[in-house]
């Protein structure tokens, strides 16, 4: 079938761009410089569900899908989660270790075939973070299989495949590196499918990567191995960015939305840059991207989407074309995409999702959603961010039961699999 197919063709590619954060550290600009994404959660785990073939959930059990959630340990000390990223067939993750406040960079699935031959570490590994020479990580994000990290003073790392140059280098590495060519303090950083951005604090968007579909802001499909500011974004003063699998999309200060490259809206590639006729009620505080499909958060609460629907990720119903700007939530406190499916937090009431949810990814059945499902399990979970991969979720939450934070529990409930190294 369609998703069959989709999975044999895309087994390496993912998009998972944040995609989502604290709101209570959101002022009016998503990671914006007046805000730490990064912050101490006191309780918080990580938890994984949805296709485990790669060994991206890091929960070591022999399933090829996980219906349920289930929380990621880590040894090595008193480490508590402050950011969570996703690759295709990886996770990564950055935590405090509380006993010595360092932090450690950790990942898990498929991603190193230098060092690892392309085997699966089902367990999470601690990666090195030398070249940072000390520096805090605000946050990090993730593309098809590489990612970026952005430190406290404003410098950007890179590790992971470097094919197009998203890297800005031409050798794929899996320690991070600095990415040249950026003169400026960033404030943001994003990944698409195999292009990165990032966002100085004086507005200005820089990219680097695959320009196949203009989405680096060039016309003529140019990619380019070297980060350089996106000429013709230059006038305006942006303050989100999100990149997708061939386009990408920001919000300005004055509260509109623009999009570079392939709009799917009419089935064409972009030629340059392109203005979303569309006025928000109310200020946009949060915007992440799934392969071709957008998520808006508004100051109201409102969730708002637009692009590709063939998988239902839209959460718009049951017609399949793109779709233009549709309202689909309202009262909402967090968002969260992954490459076909996406989420959303409801006060007094929880996660919803929709989406392509084949392998669990957007559970509780095997199945799509072409609209918000609530997910009545995950209620008694407070979510501080939620992302996702292809065929897989990470989201770092804590309950309020006691019980629910303790890893045993999530297994009982699934009550399959069996423990292995």
């Amino acid at each position: 079938n369609k998703v069959t197919k989709m999975r044999c063709a895309t087994r390496l590619f993912s998009l998972s761009n944040l995609r989502a954060t604290n709101p209570k550290y959101i002022h009016s600009k998503r990671f914006h410089s007046s805000r730490k994404e990064i912050n101490e959660k006191e309780g918080f785990h990580i938890f994984t569900w949805g296709e485990s073939s790669n060994g991206q959930l890091g929960r070591k059990l022999n399933d090829f899908n996980f219906a349920q959630p289930g929380i990621v340990t880590f040894s090595g000390g008193n480490l508590e989660p402050q950011s969570v990223s996703c690759t295709d067939s990886a996770t990564f993750a950055i935590l405090l270790d509380k006993s010595n406040s360092q932090q450690k960079l950790y990942g898990w699935g498929t991603f190193d075939s230098v060092n690892y031959k392309g085997l699966a570490i089902k367990t999470p590994r601690e990666l090195s973070l030398q070249n940072l020479n000390g520096s805090k990580i605000r946050s990090i994000k993730s593309g098809q299989q590489h990612s970026l990290l952005l430190t406290e003073n404003g410098k950007v790392f890179s590790f992971g495949e470097a094919k197009e140059g998203q890297l800005g280098r031409k050798e794929d590495v899996f320690t991070p590196y600095r990415v040249e060519g950026i003169e400026e303090e960033i404030d943001q950083i994003s990944c698409g499918w195999i292009h990165s951005l990032a966002l100085s604090k004086t507005g200005k968007l820089y990219a680097w990567g695959c320009g196949m579909f203009n989405q680096l802001g060039e016309t003529g499909g140019i990619s380019r191995p070297l980060a350089s500011i996106v000429e013709s974004t230059k006038q305006l003063k942006i303050k989100m960015i999100s990149g997708g699998i061939d386009n990408t999309t920001f919000v300005t200060d004055d509260n509109e939305l623009y999009l570079i490259g392939k709009d799917v809206r009419f089935k064409r590639t972009g030629t340059g840059l392109k203005k979303i006729d569309f006025k928000f009620p109310s200020e946009v505080v949060q915007l992440c991207s799934g392969v071709r499909h957008s998520v808006i958060r508004t100051s109201d609460g409102n969730v708002y989407t637009m692009g590709e629907n063939s998988e239902g990720q839209t959460g718009s119903g049951e017609g399949f074309d793109p779709t233009g700007i549709t309202r689909i939530l309202s009262d909402s406190s967090l968002i969260g995409c992954g490459a076909l499916h996406s989420f959303a937090v409801v006060k007094n009431e929880g996660l919803y999702s929709w989406g392509l949810g084949q392998d669990y990814q957007c559970i509780p059945k095997r199945d799509n959603y072409v609209s918000p499902i609530l997910h009545p399990l995950l209620g008694s979970l407070e979510f501080h961010s939620i992302t996702g991969g292809w065929f897989h979720t990470s989201a770092i939450a804590k309950s309020s039961e006691p019980n629910q934070n303790d890893a045993n529990y999530w297994f009982k409930i699934k009550n399959s699999g069996n423990d292995e190294d």
